[in-house]
């Protein structure tokens, strides 16, 4: 549920984004990085749309044990 929750807050944010590019239609640089890492990731996520500690609380409030999961950095 964190995940699929996280995927539809940055799809909205995808969508304006290729809006966006395509009224602007600048010129885009492509990088492939075969470095992946799954956990990190939704970490990453979850800090970039600044929502880890509504997160970690909704966790904890479901009786799931979030400690050390959600480190600040």
């Amino acid at each position: 549920a964190t995940a699929l929750s996280l995927r539809d807050r940055l799809v909205e944010s995808w969508n304006d984004t290729q809006t966006y590019f395509k009224e602007q239609d600048p010129k885009r640089v492509y990088y492939l990085s075969m470095e992946f890492l799954m956990g990190r990731s939704l970490l990453n996520t979850l800090y970039n749309l600044d929502v880890a500690a509504p997160y970690q609380e909704a966790l904890t409030e479901m009786g799931y044990n979030s400690a050390g999961m959600l480190i600040k950095w």
